[in-house]
């Protein structure tokens, strides 16, 4: 038999725990940490601006929140992107592909429970419901745009590293302070108040959306249990 001393085995995860103890017990294990929104950013203007293609701001932060910190991820959406872009489909049609509800979307949501806005909170749940919508992988990305939405708050110079792009909900937030008649500190205790009920909330829908056939309904719970809990 040859001398194989030069062979090395290299094994790829991002299911790490799903591995025989006796594989991992046997490796040099090494943890890769998710990349940042700017550094996911500069890859997908890099690649698509090799691919000849010019992607509108919308597009790049759809596929920025859909790699959730991943290149790899971040690579795969953004080819799909870049065909459809070049089958002649829309910004719309993209993000019916993808299966996401964007930034927009989310910044009004939380904006409407913010501000104690039932009729554009129930209007704008509507987004949840679309055909082309995940409903499982769009309250996982709900819950994350709260996490750094209370990120930003406290650390305003770091939202350029958070994973979704939270600086038009921080503006808006920023902007309701001045007329609302409140000091600083309360104001923050307030806002993190109606966040911290928003994410409690999804988190117990999370759990029932795989046994609960009637979407709608669920969706319509969850918009009556968030407008409930600003008494």
């Amino acid at each position: 038999m040859k001398n194989l001393q030069h062979v090395k085995f290299i094994f790829v995860t991002t299911n790490f725990n799903s591995l025989p103890i006796t594989v991992r017990s046997r490796s040099q294990c090494f943890c890769f940490n998710l990349v940042s929104n700017n550094l996911i950013k500069d890859l997908i203007l890099r690649v698509s601006k090799e691919e000849g293609i010019n992607l509108n701001e919308d597009l790049v932060n759809i596929i920025t929140l859909s790699s959730s910190g991943s290149p790899r991820r971040a690579l795969v959406t953004l080819e799909a992107v870049i065909c459809k872009i070049k089958s002649g489909s829309s910004t719309e049609d993209i993000f019916k592909t993808l299966g996401l509800i964007g930034y927009k979307n989310f910044t009004n949501f939380i904006a409407y429970h913010i501000f104690g806005d039932f009729n554009g909170l129930y209007k704008n749940s509507s987004v949840f419901l679309e055909q082309h919508v995940d409903l499982e992988k769009a309250i996982s990305d709900l819950q994350q745009f709260i996490i750094d939405t209370r990120i930003g708050l406290i650390y305003p110079q770091n939202i350029s590293n958070l994973r979704s792009d939270v600086s038009s909900l921080l503006e808006l937030i920023n902007q309701q302070q001045q007329g609302s008649g409140m000091d600083e500190r309360a104001y923050r205790q307030y806002v993190n108040k109606r966040l911290d009920s928003m994410r409690e909330l999804s988190i117990n829908l999370s759990k029932n959306i795989p046994y609960v056939y009637n979407k709608n309904a669920l969706i319509s719970g969850f918009v009556v249990d968030l407008a409930l809990s600003w008494k």
